[in-house]
């Protein structure tokens, strides 16, 4: 595998480092960061919050999924 050299500025440095769990590397958070829902995943759920009649299986999928994608804010 080879590698490649990224510069960050201190406030992505910082902003990655806050995801970073022991034991991992950058490689490690960028990969489980970025390999969370995708925005083609999220059109799934287009036209779900309509002014009427919220589809309340769809609207809880939604939420579900977008509390996957920020757990590991903390």
């Amino acid at each position: 595998m080879g590698y490649k050299t990224v510069s960050l500025n201190e406030k992505a440095y910082e902003a990655l480092l806050r995801h970073k769990k022991p034991g991992e590397s950058f490689s490690d958070v960028i990969i489980r960061l970025t390999s969370r829902l995708s925005s083609k995943d999220l059109m799934q759920f287009a036209g779900a919050l309509k002014k009427e009649g919220v589809d309340k299986e769809e609207l809880q999928k939604f939420k579900e999924a977008c509390g996957e994608m920020w757990e590991d804010k903390d």
